[in-house]
């Protein structure tokens, strides 16, 4: 999505708002049929989401607020390069009141591009990247020149993931530590983060835009973290939203590796009741059920599989879980598709 100049990566639409412009991760309508209202609010989240530029002058101011009272964070990255400590640490935080938010052209680009070429890295280090730890954002202005980044600047692989509130990011203390950001980081492909927090219901709709988005070409792979958020669902409905997601995202895109992880460990399997082994015996039976060539079944006890590495609200790893859910399923994805460093 390109708004003066620059690109507003995974936003689906943007939404006009006093004199600015916010955003929803996927299309409105499909947003108001989410059957958790909490979802519609997760929809328009900044998770995942990313401006984009190159920079043609030294500088670029963006003014931009947060849409609630308490403070939010953003970070900037260099192409893959993670920003210097004036990209994390300097006025980086965004209040309920509009603010200006300057990015300085980076320094050392000889460098930087050096490192990038050595290191094999598919991003171009002249891509400004801001990344936004959540939270939901107004733009109002963009004040410098700038161009959208061109695709050879770019990864030309993209990872989708969808899922519950661990692939939305929770606890991973910021974005570029989220299991999503570092798996794709480590198969140098690009991500495109739909984790819905508390909301991940493989609703028909919001499954059909995944396949549609797949069938478009805008994801080559895909991750789909399932049932933790929805562990009392009837099993007839486990079965059908499996069964539909599978026959969508999968069967519409026969070409690209399509990965199930069934729910990691957490306090259902500590406290012994049931739920969550529940779920992954019918994710498991669906998978071999549908029978696609290009769908992999995780379950993910394998990439998570004791309390250990549980956060004190006995759901979300806490960060040492989420790296270990990165670089086992980095692992696999390389391991089952072909997809490598």
């Amino acid at each position: 999505m390109i708004w003066k100049n620059l690109e507003i990566h995974n936003a689906a639409e943007l939404v006009e708002m006093d004199g600015g412009v916010t955003w929803t991760r996927i299309p409105g309508k499909i947003r108001e049929g989410m059957e958790k209202e909490g979802g519609k609010f997760m929809a328009g989240n900044s998770t995942g989401v990313e401006l984009r530029f190159v920079m043609k002058s030294d500088e670029v101011r963006i003014r931009m607020a947060a849409l609630a009272p308490s403070t939010s964070v953003f970070h900037v990255f260099r192409g893959a390069i993670q920003g210097g400590w004036e990209d994390h640490e300097v006025d980086k935080y965004i209040f309920a009141e509009p603010g200006e938010y300057v990015i300085h052209k980076n320094k050392n680009p000889e460098v930087l591009k050096r490192i990038a070429e050595e290191f094999g890295q598919t991003w171009d280090p002249e891509v400004v990247r801001v990344v936004f730890d959540r939270g939901s954002f107004v733009l109002y202005d963009v004040v410098g020149e700038t161009e959208p980044p061109k695709p050879e600047q770019c990864p030309a692989r993209t990872l989708l993931a969808y899922g519950s509130s661990i692939t939305h990011g929770s606890n991973s203390i910021d974005t570029s530590h989220s299991w999503v950001w570092q798996t794709a980081e480590a198969l140098k492909m690009d991500n495109r983060n739909l984790g819905m927090a508390g909301a991940c219901a493989m609703e028909p709709d919001l499954v059909d835009y995944i396949a549609a988005e797949g069938e478009k070409n805008r994801w080559n792979a895909a991750v789909l973290e399932l049932g933790i958020n929805v562990l009392d669902w009837a099993e007839d409905k486990i079965h059908a939203r499996t069964a539909n997601t599978l026959r969508q995202v999968a069967g519409r895109n026969p070409e690209k590796p399509v990965f199930v992880v069934s729910p990691f460990y957490c306090s259902d399997d500590y406290k012994n009741e049931g739920k969550a082994a529940r779920w992954r015996e019918i994710i498991e039976e669906e998978v071999k059920k549908a029978g696609y060539a290009n769908v992999t079944y995780l379950n993910g006890l394998e990439l998570l599989g004791d309390m250990s590495l549980i956060s004190a609200d006995e759901v979300h790893p806490n960060i040492y879980g989420v790296h270990q859910i990165a670089e086992r399923l980095t692992g696999r994805l390389k391991e089952n598709c072909g997809i490598s460093r």
